[in-house]
């Protein structure tokens, strides 16, 4: 008894299911869309017509700050946007000191290297004094101890010599490295248009 019930009860439901589908299909009305960049748009009946943008965008700064230039201003018409155009362009007077800070350490980096090291300059009066006393000592006695006391202070200042070159190439890996962390924060400042 209860499977013949079940049988007919299933095949009403899916009747009544399919029939409010195809009612529900036929009462919605079909429109017609096209896609229109630029142009004038005319109905019959007011306030029947509706246009929607072909894409929107949500724009969000990567970093926080006050804001200092802004492309639209509130309550103003709408404005035409380019690729890549700046909209919104956030304060960055703390990144601007830094640069500056970063520049100057460059400018006086360069001044030094136009002067020159010092150490280099004790290194070659150093080489040439124990080229003149190895002379000296084919002619004359010369203590070997004098000759081994130079020898150090040379090797000592070419040492020094290779730490101060290399101070100078660490300097400048992380001038450019820092160079483009600002670079990169000033970007950060800018909304600009994702528009392709």
């Amino acid at each position: 008894m209860k499977k013949t019930f079940l049988y007919p009860f299933l095949i009403l439901v899916l009747a009544v299911s399919l029939c409010s589908y195809y009612i529900l299909v036929q009462i919605r009305p079909s429109v017609m869309v096209s896609r229109v960049d630029q142009g004038m748009v005319r109905d019959s009946v007011t306030g029947n017509l509706k246009v929607y943008a072909s894409s929107s965008f949500d724009l969000t700064a990567r970093a926080n700050g006050q804001v200092d230039w802004v492309a639209l201003l509130p309550l103003a018409q709408s404005l035409s946007v380019q690729k890549n155009q700046t909209l919104i362009k956030l304060l960055h007077d703390d990144l601007d000191r830094k640069m500056d800070h970063l520049l100057l350490e460059k400018k006086h980096f360069e001044e030094r290297q136009v002067l020159g090291s010092s150490t280099e300059m004790l290194l070659e009066i150093k080489t040439k004094e124990l080229n003149s006393m190895k002379e000296l000592a084919k002619t004359e006695t010369v203590a070997s101890y004098d000759l081994e006391l130079i020898q150090n202070e040379i090797d000592r200042l070419s040492a020094q010599v290779k730490l101060e070159k290399l101070d100078d190439n660490h300097f400048l890996e992380n001038f450019n490295l820092q160079l483009a962390d600002l670079n990169a924060e000033i970007e950060k400042r800018l909304v600009r248009s994702p528009i392709t």
